[in-house]
């Protein structure tokens, strides 16, 4: 694989870097982050450029969402744009509201499309959804896009429909989640059967390949903070970062942040390739990979820290958290380990019956 960035790559990382630290020192929160992704015309990053969009793919996904991570933003990117997004392009590219998403007149956010997701239930007709899901970002959207995985079907459902009932619930890396309860609420059905089913992985690999982008920013935050705050804190009359023990272990960090952040690029650049990269196996892997990874780089920030890196003062503590969301977000690690597994199984039954027929 070539990890070499194009000219325009490395200005759109630098100039979505930039602009979430202006918004980050204008102090004025998620909304001031949201703002200023929807002022770069990132909405329509995933949206053919005939719909409005830019018209790219994961790789860019990927430098967005790596620099969200290093930010800490808790904009909700991955769930306004790339999950809904690659869903109903995976349906069908020319979806209207694929134009409405990245024009902004539409906030659109998906449920059941998580592993850990309750399933759905449907009446006898077929648009009378029922049932309970956790939504992340969901309280300020104004679509909800249901997919039932179970019945291969798809739904689109206005938020402020009868029958639905919303909550706001903090989550631990202080960002939200939605409860919406369906109480009979009336949903269109947009797709159903194989379509639906083929969309719903191509919009769960490329979330989880962005997850991984996420982490592997905040990973690298992680161990430039640990490293800037060891270089210059004094113990015992010298700076810790000239004990050797404390060294190797900053190595170590970088050595598991550099891994990551490499398999992380691999997946997105595997999600582009298509089906001839295997990019199932290599998204599961690299999800894995930054679960384990970001577990350890995060207990060790924290630990080399000391005491002040158990306070709520410091960010050290909110990256830590947001990697256990990102932990759990879409599949955990066991999750991924038995898609790997199953993967491959699948590809050795393949090249054995290619061989078989040679």
């Amino acid at each position: 694989m070539n990890f070499e960035l194009t000219e325009e790559q490395v200005l759109l990382a630098d100039t979505v870097e930039r602009a979430l630290l202006a918004a980050a020192g204008s102090r004025t929160g998620v909304d001031g982050e949201w703002d200023a992704i929807v002022a770069l015309g990132l909405p329509g990053l995933l949206v053919d450029e005939a719909a409005g969009g830019a018209g790219l793919g994961a790789a860019e996904t990927f430098l967005v969402m790596e620099a969200l991570g290093h930010a800490g933003s808790r904009a909700p990117f991955l769930s306004r744009i790339v999950l809904p997004c690659a869903f109903l392009h995976a349906l069908d590219p020319a979806a209207p509201l694929l134009g409405r998403i990245a024009s902004g007149e539409a906030t659109v956010v998906t449920g059941g499309l998580d592993p850990a997701d309750a399933p759905l239930s449907c009446s006898d007709a077929g648009v009378r959804l029922f049932g309970t899901l956790l939504i992340p970002d969901g309280c300020e959207a104004d679509t909800l896009l249901l997919i039932d995985r179970e019945g291969a079907r798809a739904f689109l459902l206005e938020m402020s429909s009868h029958g639905v009932a919303t909550a706001e619930i903090e989550r631990l890396d202080g960002g939200a989640l939605t409860r919406v309860a369906l109480n009979g609420a009336s949903g269109e059905l947009i797709a159903q059967g194989d379509p639906v089913i083929h969309a719903a992985d191509a919009a769960l690999m490329l979330g989880n390949a962005a997850l991984c982008a996420e982490a592997a920013g905040i990973m690298r935050a992680l161990v430039d903070k640990t490293s800037a705050y060891l270089v210059h804190r004094r113990q015992f009359g010298t700076n810790l970062s000239s004990f050797q023990v404390l060294q190797h272990r900053l190595v170590d960090m970088r050595l598991h942040q550099e891994l990551s952040r490499s398999m992380a690029a691999g997946a997105a650049m595997a999600v582009d390739a298509g089906s001839a990269s295997s990019p199932a196996r290599v998204v599961a892997a690299a999800k894995i990979q930054l679960c384990l990874a970001g577990r350890r780089i995060a207990e060790e920030a924290i630990q080399l820290h000391g005491a002040i890196g158990m306070t709520d003062e410091l960010d050290v503590g909110r990256y830590a958290k947001r990697l256990l969301v990102i932990e759990q977000t879409l599949g955990n690690r066991f999750h991924h380990l038995d898609r790997l597994m199953a993967e491959s199984e699948i590809c050795d039954a393949a090249k054995a019956s290619e061989r078989a027929c040679r």
